[in-house]
């Protein structure tokens, strides 16, 4: 028989740190609690809210009383699921909005959390009453709950968890980002995965992109993040076309950064480290391979011309980006002149440089040079 699962998404936190009700706030025009809905309920064969009550679903109050935490939510779940006859609950904070729509088969068997997202997890109805027995004790921490129930934890990758305004803000930015990518629309399910600061999308160009902000912000690493973040040149099928698409991208996230407000300093860190790891793994594909195929082909002052002047006024004003202070008209100034510094590397690549060295190459010296700009990219993605 097949094992029947309840999901069940706790939302009934206080929201102290976001500073009003978070499971209504807006991402994309939809509640959060809305996005965490859509993605749980088609891998569960029922669904309920916790904690709260909510339009069209069924709603549940915390056990043993209000106020308790999560595990007051979970408790509650667990114990409506063994009444119900559910075997295992499939559970989600209403603040993780990009939560895996297939968490039910990459947690495994019950009970198992996501590892650093331990509200993310799959647990046995049978846990209520070892619960319940836990809360009378007094112990209201997840974390000792998940080691008392000798839950696994499983490493998921970086997950968005909405606990600040400033948290929502970055991933809205990182969908903003997803929306001006070249490849936007290019693929309906795409990369699954972010790798980053903030937000899944549904196409790789949208993980890509966020994978940049992710990786920014300190991230882990891993295939499948790299993977997302070299998306976009891989998928162009060609070293230039891939070059044309991140230079795209890159003045897209300087649009936005242009966009931003003297108080806005978060935002402006966030697009920062976005873009300087964008240029920065695009340097690497340029220096380290196109650039010296330029200088094989016989055009070495262009390549000089290209790696020491240009792309060192890029890394200034990055730097100088870095430095100057991000509450003040000074810094708008520097991204102007950065920006006219990098409109002009991409005019002299695009318009003369490349498009000579892909007709003095043949179709398979192309491909190869293609092959090999995305192996290096992927190294630093």
């Amino acid at each position: 028989m097949t094992a029947r699962v309840l999901g069940a998404v706790l939302a009934g936190g206080s929201s102290r740190r976001f500073g009003s009700d978070k499971a209504r706030a807006l991402l994309d025009g939809t509640p959060l609690i809305e996005h965490v809905i859509a993605r749980l309920l088609p891998q569960v064969d029922a669904l309920v809210v916790v904690g709260r009550d909510w339009v069209g679903v069924t709603s549940i109050a915390d056990r043993p009383a209000a106020a308790l935490g999560p595990l007051g939510g979970l408790a509650a779940a667990l114990a409506f699921a063994a009444a119900q006859g559910f075997d295992t609950v499939l559970t989600s904070g209403c603040d993780l909005p990009t939560l895996p729509q297939n968490l039910r088969t990459v947690l495994g068997d019950a009970p198992a959390v996501a590892l650093g997202q331990p509200l993310l997890g799959v647990w046995p109805a049978g846990l209520s009453a070892l619960l319940d027995a836990h809360l009378a004790a007094d112990e209201r921490s997840l974390r000792s709950w998940v080691r008392c129930s000798g839950a696994r934890e499983v490493d998921l990758g970086p997950i968005a968890n909405i606990n600040t305004t400033n948290d929502l803000d970055l991933l809205t930015h990182a969908g903003e980002l997803a929306a001006r990518s070249p490849l936007r629309g290019s693929s309906p399910d795409g990369v699954k995965t972010m790798a980053t600061a903030y937000g899944k999308t549904n196409d790789g160009s949208g993980a890509m992109l966020a994978g940049a902000l992710g990786f920014g912000l300190g991230l882990a690493a891993s295939v499948g993040r790299k993977a997302a973040v070299q998306a976009i040149t891989a998928s162009a099928g060609d070293w230039f076309e891939g070059l044309k698409a991140e230079h795209k991208m890159a003045k897209g996230i300087i649009e936005m950064m242009e966009k931003t407000t003297d108080q806005e300093t978060t935002k402006r860190a966030a697009l920062l480290l976005s873009l300087q790891h964008a240029l920065g793994k695009h340097a690497v594909q340029e220096e380290d391979v196109i650039y010296c195929a330029i200088r094989a082909s016989g055009d070495v002052a262009d390549a000089d011309q290209l790696g020491q002047e240009h792309n060192a006024q890029v890394k200034q004003g990055l730097y100088d980006l870095e430095q100057i202070d991000k509450t003040t008209p000074a810094w708008l100034a520097r991204l102007a002149v950065l920006k006219a510094d990098i409109e002009h590397h991409v005019r002299e690549e695009e318009d003369v440089v490349y498009p000579r060295l892909r007709a003095k190459l043949s179709a398979e010296e192309n491909k190869k040079l293609t092959g090999r700009m995305n192996r290096e990219g992927f190294k630093v993605a």
